[in-house]
């Protein structure tokens, strides 16, 4: 070996070999190092190596020295000089063959590495293509840049922020009551919805309220009407939905009744803004469409959307690379529908189980990838089903124990899920399903129309990028209470 060959110290060291050789008994059956002879070999190796040869010499001599020994002496030397012999495999490979092998590594233990030393500290950082790798696995998008210290502070600042929420400081909250110090609904608050400005909450106390999304002051509080079921918004109306199958329209500040619909057979399960146009799903197994227009308070019912054999609690609008579509789901199946041409696309079931038969449970969302909608996400009685929204082919089923039938699907990014629980908002990553984190809500209340924002999304890509409010529940009390995100 040309390193022993090199090295002043290697013929002290093979010389203390030759020494404990030539001492070891004669009888086969007694051919072993002694621990006495073992340790004193080990204790003069040690004071030579440690100060004449470096981590690779080191090695090197070692994996030579063991090599000279009958195999029935290796075993005993190899277990016992386990720290001064083993090899850093890494320094050793080639680089593109290492990084294939830390890549493979969990995200915490790929930050652990950079601490080994400062080979593995330099090899980590400059791969850029490895920091890309844990983006992509996560499904964190960095945005354009393509340095590899940007792609490890985007999957260092979500691991920190997963970790801080995780021990609570990731988050903090206010409520009405704390403002005010009552609470703003005697009865079941079973609909809530928001936008960038306002919160709305409605419940069988038959009473509508606005709220300022970030100080939660009372904006506006209508007459009183029928018992609430579901709420819609968007920046121009508020459509809400009642029990007796009519749905009343309003200003966004709830001050102005815009008209009424009331053509629905049973209770309205869910309502959508879009436009000048509303849409809404109920028990009747139809999903209607209405149009608004100045003045008129007895809203047109445009068209009836027929197919279904079970109620609709759900309705998805999504407006992608042109076209215009409404998912409409029920219990059995999710109906897709062209928005323009009224025709129906295709029809998604959600497989089946052990038992040879499943459904679906409320909660159905698209998750986008930049400014296209990319897949379709809905929680079925297997697990979190994922489709291509485009084909509508089943691309994955993700299996995590924080969720279950009786829970459901609030939100959906492309890094995490967020899925009530009995504790709260449980988060799962949005590929392996490992269950990430639950942030407690005290004593909050579950309805099968839901409670949650549903525009919750940018935090669940990983970005967190701001202080804003990532989600609002209402607990048994009647106490609307907002969540705001605390950047680590």
């Amino acid at each position: 070996m040309e390193i022993m060959e090199n090295l002043s110290s290697s013929n002290s060291l093979i010389s203390l070999y030759s020494n404990i050789s030539t001492s070891i008994s004669s009888d086969e059956d007694n051919n072993y190092l002694t621990k006495d002879m073992f340790l004193t070999w080990k204790k003069d190796t040690f004071n030579i190596i440690k100060n004449r040869l470096s981590d690779k010499q080191r090695s090197a001599f070692l994996v030579d020295l063991i090599g000279r020994l009958p195999a029935n002496n290796r075993i005993y030397l190899v277990r016992n000089t386990e720290k001064i012999s083993c090899v850093d495999f890494i320094t050793e490979l080639p680089v593109e063959i290492s990084i294939q092998i830390l890549k493979h590594l969990d995200t915490q233990t790929l930050f652990t590495c950079l601490k080994v030393s400062k080979f593995w500290n330099k090899l980590l950082l400059e791969d850029k293509q490895l920091w890309q790798y844990q983006c992509d696995r996560h499904r964190i998008s960095p945005g354009l840049s393509c340095s590899a210290s940007h792609y490890r502070s985007k999957i260092s600042q979500y691991m920190n922020q997963i970790t801080a929420l995780k021990h609570k400081s990731g988050y903090t909250t206010k409520s009405v009551f704390k403002n005010t110090g009552k609470y703003f609904h005697t009865g079941r608050t079973l609909g809530i919805s928001a936008s960038a400005e306002r919160v709305y909450t409605g419940g069988d106390d038959r009473r509508v309220r606005a709220w300022d999304a970030h100080s939660l002051d009372l904006i506006g509080s209508p007459q009183e009407v029928m018992s609430v079921s579901c709420i819609g918004c968007n920046g121009k109306m508020v459509a809400v939905g009642h029990f007796d199958g009519s749905i009343t329209v309003f200003d966004v500040d709830l001050r102005v009744t815009l008209g009424v619909c009331t053509r629905h057979m049973g209770p309205v399960y869910d309502v959508c803004c879009i436009d000048d146009v509303i849409v809404s799903a109920s028990s009747d197994y139809t999903v209607r469409i209405w149009k608004l227009e100045p003045g008129i308070t007895d809203i047109k019912l445009d068209f009836v959307y027929r197919g279904h054999e079970t109620l609709i609690n759900r309705i998805l609008y999504v407006k992608d690379l042109g076209c215009c579509r409404i998912f409409s789901l029920g219990t059995e199946s999710i109906h897709v529908w062209d928005f323009n041409t009224k025709q129906a696309i295709a029809d998604i079931s959600p497989g089946l189980n052990e038992t040879g038969s499943s459904y679906f449970v409320p909660g159905i969302f698209a998750l986008k990838s930049g400014s296209d909608c990319r897949e379709l996400v809905c929680g079925s009685s297997i697990g979190i089903c994922v489709w291509d929204i485009n084909t509508y082919m089943l691309l994955r089923i993700v299996n995590t124990a924080a969720f279950s039938t009786s829970e459901l699907l609030v939100g959906v990014g492309s890094a995490m899920f967020a899925v009530t629980s009995d504790d709260g908002l449980a988060l799962v990553d949005t590929l392996s399903g490992v269950h990430l984190l639950t942030i407690p809500i005290p004593e909050f209340r579950s309805s099968s129309c839901g409670f949650w924002l549903n525009s919750i999304q940018p935090w669940l890509n990983g970005s967190f990028t701001k202080d804003f409010p990532i989600f609002h529940a209402v607990n048994k009390s009647g106490d609307l209470v907002s969540y705001y995100l605390n950047r680590c």
